[in-house]
């Protein structure tokens, strides 16, 4: 209880300063175009009736590599959309992301869901070569490191 019956008196409300003022507007961030992300492909195909997927992988993360395309039957498999080429880097099977599956698993999967003709949709990527950074040249550590030995 007061024992005062005035109330103290209130500041004033201080006026608000515009939030954007002196603060760069918050953007998407944007992704380089020459990206690994910008060239996956997907392609959609099926085993002709009563025939497997004409496809096998190699690497796996039993072998420590990510998958990829070894040999494809052109002839015994139907293109919806898309083309598969030896060599790419295999990032998902029907959806499901397999990166990280070791080879008998990958296989398995993809054994299953194409069985019977079904379509399989195949996200790859071409492989490509590392960049090597512009910052730390290979040939810079590599002599480091002999000349610490």
């Amino acid at each position: 209880m007061l024992k005062n019956k005035h109330t103290p008196p209130v500041p004033a409300a201080k006026p608000r300063r515009d939030q954007s003022v002196g603060r760069e507007q918050e953007r998407e961030p944007t992704i380089d175009p020459s990206h690994w992300s910008f060239r996956i492909s997907e392609t959609l195909v099926s085993a002709l009736p009563d025939e497997s997927l004409h496809v096998t992988l190699l690497g796996g993360a039993d072998n420590g590599y990510f998958l990829y395309l070894d040999e494809i039957d052109h002839d015994k498999i139907t293109y919806h959309s898309g083309r598969l080429e030896p060599g790419n880097i295999v990032l998902e099977v029907q959806g499901q992301r397999i990166a990280g599956y070791t080879l008998r698993d990958a296989m398995i999967w993809l054994k299953q869901v194409s069985q019977n003709g079904a379509p399989v949709m195949i996200k790859s990527v071409k492989s490509g070569k590392c960049q090597q950074s512009a910052k730390f040249p290979y040939r810079l550590i590599a002599n480091a490191m002999k000349s610490r030995l």
